[in-house]
């Protein structure tokens, strides 16, 4: 493994770093590239997706199977570039990576294409012994117990299509055969795609009718490996529904994108700070940096929480950016993702939201008993009314 003390140097200088590594370009350099042990790396990818990035990519230059396993598994869960992410995959597993060749494996049963997966799975001769296969398992959820990791519902779908016909091993894992291995190796995915912590079998009364949790999100927008600020601009949306899984279950990705200030990050921070451990002041920092980052629902809740603690013209002036006096839509569309994200959590009234709100109260009786009809007059008492109300 390769040494703490070694991996510090990497990124002890990032400028120092890339001149010696490119001016160091004969054949034997080339081959300590090509076979440099990054075990470390591979159970810590998200060090590499904003550091050591020469690096990085001088191994993938020189065909490093380590490397292109750690970039196939940056560029498939991370930026959601599946074409490229296979692509290093592959490389990974034809230059006898065994972590690549099960995880390429497995993604092709995946995503339906059968005969590819078991073809490569077969290579780690699981039906003389599974103890390799076994192993490729345990240090690929290493690898992933940092990064998000989702299941679509067609690879649902192809998973349960590959359940056997017949009661040949059903509920163990230290006996399998031609007919229930490959099920067994991905519904053993399927359980950390859904967080089950488990690797139990799904039951075989199990169609392919059957509803599976909600496993989608919306694609991380690609951005330049060269950029310093890479975590910036991704897009974690698909986390702000419940930012105690995001604080809880991704740890390394959170910190890795406060980091850089990425909105969403900050988002997620903030509600955890304000209504989970009730660091009011912290809470607030991190929403108002979300909501300068051009996050729209941490616009919105910024802005509720300033006319909900008394700050009225700091409210107004951040409600005002959604364009609620033309258009209440974008903001009532806000309202609803902010109660996403404060399910799971334990709001305590506070005397001032009350006193506030009624504040905000228009003298003259516009729309005072309905919410549907609201005017410029009525809108921002009404919002958070149906914040005093929510809790």
């Amino acid at each position: 493994m390769v040494s703490e003390t070694s991996v510090k140097n990497y990124n002890s200088d990032d400028t120092s770093d890339a001149s010696n590594f490119g001016e160091n370009s004969d054949a034997g350099h080339a081959s300590y590239f090509r076979t440099i042990n990054l075990r470390y790396f591979v159970a810590k990818p998200l060090e590499m997706l904003n550091e050591h990035i020469k690096f990085k990519e001088l191994c993938l230059e020189n065909g490093n199977p380590e490397a292109h396993y750690i970039e196939g598994l940056l560029q498939y869960f991370i930026h959601k570039e599946r074409s490229t992410g296979l692509y290093h995959l592959r490389q990974s597993a034809i230059a006898k990576n065994s972590n690549g060749m099960y995880l390429y494996g497995l993604l092709m049963l995946a995503k339906g294409h059968y005969i590819t997966g078991k073809r490569y799975l077969d290579k780690l001769q699981w039906n003389e012994n599974l103890s390799l296969s076994d192993h490729c398992w345990k240090g690929i959820k290493n690898s992933l117990s940092a990064v998000p990791v989702r299941m679509r519902r067609q690879h649902y779908i192809n998973m349960v299509n590959l359940e056997p016909r017949i009661d040949c091993h059903p509920d163990t894992m230290t006996e399998v055969c031609n007919n229930c291995y490959y099920y067994k190796r991905l519904n053993q995915f399927y359980r950390i795609c859904t967080n089950s912590g488990r690797c139990t079998i799904i039951p075989s009364t199990t169609k392919i009718t059957t509803r599976p949790p909600t496993m989608t999100h919306p694609p991380v927008p690609p951005s330049s490996p060269e950029s310093p600020n890479t975590g910036e601009s991704y897009d974690l949306s698909y986390l702000l529904d419940d930012p105690l899984d995001a604080v809880e279950n991704y740890p390394e990705l959170m910190e890795m994108c406060l980091r850089v200030n990425n909105p969403h990050a900050n988002y997620i921070k903030g509600v955890h700070e304000y209504f989970g451990r009730n660091n009011v002041a912290q809470g607030l920092d991190h929403l108002k940096r979300s909501a300068d980052g051009k996050c729209d629902v941490a616009t919105y809740l910024y802005g509720l929480l300033m006319l909900s603690r008394g700050n009225m013209h700091e409210g107004r002036r951040y409600l005002s950016t959604l364009g609620w006096n033309t258009n209440m839509k974008r903001a009532e569309q806000c309202w609803t993702n902010v109660k996403k994200s404060l399910k799971r959590f334990h709001i305590t009234m506070e005397d001032c939201y009350v006193e506030n709100m009624f504040l905000l109260k228009p003298a003259r009786r516009c729309h005072v008993n309905s919410f549907a009809k609201r005017c410029t007059r009525c809108f921002l008492y009404k919002q958070v009314m149906q914040f005093v109300d929510y809790i």
